[in-house]
């Protein structure tokens, strides 16, 4: 467990996933980043796995915390090429970097041919990319990520956050992540900290999360749902896909989009795509219809109902009229379908 009482905020994070850092701008999620760091001194206790970071009494030097901090700022020496800044994470880092590690993480930033390039000549992306794998290749025991990823274009973002999300699975590295978009938070939370203006935090898993329909979380900034899904049928124009840990089959058609094809997929459904009936619609453009079952209705928000709909394991929000919510006469436990158009598709 990660204990951080800092300056009145009182936060416990799991010693393991991603733990996402939300809220405004101007609420201080990059004041406490470097906070935990160790770049600002705070008045308060910081505790990492039982070990006594930072408190009245005693602080760890910077240096020997052996923690990950990456803002959106270039940290690279700019004289050297990206090889050269690499070598310099691995002579410094804490422990011994094999060859299978280097490439792997050379692989995931996708860095193979950038590694003769001079630092000065790189793009801001480029440069976000070779600073992160930097960062992982000194080894540290907690990685502090803010916006690291910035300067990158949706696609590659989301390549690298899915293939970064697979590497934290086996490596089990805790990571706290600050970001502004709610669909980056979508597609890599499994935990949030929602901070707000009155120095307060809130700390739970991202599921439960939305689960919270009334949340203002939910109503003011949740735009995108995600679902995982595993490749069924691979057609020219369409994939199939199974929605994995699916009680029942659940196939979801989506467009294949030069999307290299893995094991898991991620499907992006925006929430006011999502329309619910309460049997299959028949002669429809509409190819996805999935049965699920109402889990949640939230309270009226001007005129709008948001409701959060279980898919086996997996759960969706939509959000409808209060009309239709009563038209439809839609329940907690009552069944439906899930209707939505042929959905972006993340690798």
């Amino acid at each position: 467990m990660i204990s951080c009482k800092i300056d009145g905020l009182d936060i416990e994070l799991p010693s393991s996933g991603i733990s996402v850092l939300f809220g405004p701008t101007g609420v201080g999620k990059s004041t406490l980043l470097r906070k935990l760091c160790g770049h600002v001194p705070f008045k308060g206790e910081h505790i990492f796995n039982d070990q006594i970071i930072a408190n009245s009494k005693t602080t760890i030097a910077v240096e020997k915390r052996n923690f990950g901090y990456l803002s959106q700022h270039n940290t690279l020496v700019v004289s050297l090429t990206v090889k050269q800044n690499l070598q310099i994470a691995v002579d410094f880092s804490s422990e011994y970097v094999a060859d299978e590690y280097y490439q792997q993480i050379i692989s995931m930033c996708s860095l193979d041919k950038l590694l003769g390039r001079n630092c000065r000549n790189l793009s801001g992306g480029e440069t976000q990319l070779v600073s992160f794998a930097c960062m992982l290749l000194l080894r540290p025991k907690w990685l502090l990520l803010d916006e690291p990823f910035s300067a990158l274009d949706m696609s590659l973002k989301h390549r690298l956050l899915n293939k970064f999300k697979a590497w934290l699975e086996e490596h089990e590295t805790p990571v706290l992540y600050v970001s502004h978009d709610v669909n980056e938070v979508a597609l890599i939370a499994d935990n949030i900290v929602i901070l707000n203006k009155a120095s307060k935090a809130v700390v739970q898993s991202y599921d439960d999360l939305i689960k919270d329909v009334d949340s203002e979380f939910v109503t003011q900034n949740l735009l995108l749902n995600t679902l995982v899904a595993e490749p069924i049928l691979v057609g020219e124009e369409l994939l199939q896909l199974g929605l994995i840990d699916s009680e029942i089959e659940r196939l979801i058609w989506v467009q294949a989009n030069d999307v290299e094809i893995s094991s898991k997929l991620m499907i992006e459904v925006p929430v006011a795509d999502i329309s619910i009936s309460l049997s299959p619609l028949e002669r429809s453009s509409i190819l996805n219809q999935l049965q699920g079952i109402v889990e949640v209705i939230g309270e009226e928000v001007l005129g709008y109902q948001y409701l959060s709909i279980a898919l086996g394991t997996q759960s969706v929000t939509a959000r409808l009229t209060k009309k239709s919510v009563g038209d439809l006469d839609l329940q907690v436990g009552k069944g439906c379908y899930v209707c939505f158009k042929t959905p972006r598709l993340r690798a």
